[in-house]
């Protein structure tokens, strides 16, 4: 391995490949430090983990995508970030492969449009989201009662059917323009209409996600409508529904698990060393924890639940308690 670097670029050359990094670049100190060191390793991982997501040979160990080796992937890109934010919505378990959510990436890595990997992540962090096992984002929007477009009151839409736009804009600086829109369930309550759909979009075809309204809302060239949802629709109704239209993972589940507990919560006993935002579910699983001390397989029997469900609970419930210092 090669390098020259100068004030303002770090130019490596590995087995014949030319590799370049701008000093301005945010992994810039670990990839001049991977050169220092003769990492090859590393420098093959940065500059080509899109490649090993398309070969699958990425795995997840730990929360993060690693080699088959075991080496952890940072990628220039948001790769390694959009695998670490799946792997906590519970798109994918903490030590897995990716072969669930490899349609998914491998799609959003061959869009045409726009660096669908960058702007997609940017919505997905940004509210809910599910995918589905084709690897397609399940995303929403509002019609008229007659299930025309809000915006002409002449495009049709009904479950089962494709809805397309040859007229659309990649510019995402324009927020509002040409082009199919969508968003995430939380962003519903900016748009008009009566009636809310659920549509099934391509990552290939998503042509912008703004970047107003925090990234929530998308446009795109060609959707399919898969669920008509009820205004006021009870969360794990609504969830329900995407089940049966097959999305995978935990996370929406979760969200429902999530509603359930702030309704019990007031049944739960009181523990003064609980943390008061811990409701539900997680209250329990503090007490059995923290104050009683149980083992896994103790609290796994008392709550009778599975051990992935019992990683996923102890994620969020750890995450809680970072976030809100208890």
């Amino acid at each position: 391995m090669t390098y020259i670097k100068t004030d303002g670029m770090l130019t490596i050359v590995l087995d014949g490949e030319l590799y370049s990094i701008s000093s301005d670049e945010d992994n810039f100190q670990k990839v001049y430090k991977a050169v220092i060191e003769d990492d090859e390793a590393f420098i093959r991982n940065y500059f080509e983990g899109t490649k090993l997501i398309i070969l699958g040979t990425v795995k997840v160990k730990n929360g993060v995508p690693v080699t088959e080796d075991g080496k952890e992937i940072v990628s220039r890109n948001e790769l390694s970030n959009f695998i670490k934010l799946l792997v906590r919505r519970g798109m994918i378990s903490e030590n897995a492969d990716i072969e669930p959510i490899k349609p998914f990436l491998t799609k959003v890595l061959q869009n045409k449009f726009i660096n669908c990997l960058t702007e997609l992540y940017e919505f997905c962090s940004a509210g809910d989201f599910e995918i589905t096992k084709e690897g397609n984002l399940v995303a929403y929007k509002r019609v008229n009662k007659d299930l025309t477009s809000c915006h002409d009151g002449v495009t049709q839409h009904a479950v089962g059917q494709y809805t397309e736009e040859k007229n659309f804009d990649t510019d995402r600086t324009r927020t509002c323009s040409n082009g199919l829109h969508f968003c995430s369930y939380s962003y519903l309550n900016f748009f008009g209409g009566e009636t809310v759909i659920a549509v099934e979009v391509d990552p290939r075809d998503i042509v912008a996600i703004p970047e107003d309204y925090n990234f929530s809302k998308g446009r795109c060239r060609k959707y399919k409508t898969v669920a008509i949802l009820e205004e006021k629709a009870d969360e794990a109704i609504r969830l329900k529904k995407l089940r049966e239209y097959d999305t995978i993972g935990d996370a929406d589940l979760l969200r429902a698990e999530e509603k359930e507990d702030e309704e019990k919560s007031d049944l739960l006993p009181e523990d003064d060393d609980c943390p008061r935002y811990l409701t539900g579910r997680y209250k329990t699983l503090y007490k059995y924890t923290k104050t009683d001390g149980l083992s896994e397989a103790q609290i796994r029997k008392k709550m009778g639940i599975k051990k992935s469900t019992y990683e996923r609970y102890m994620r969020k419930m750890n995450e809680m308690i970072r976030n809100y210092g208890g």
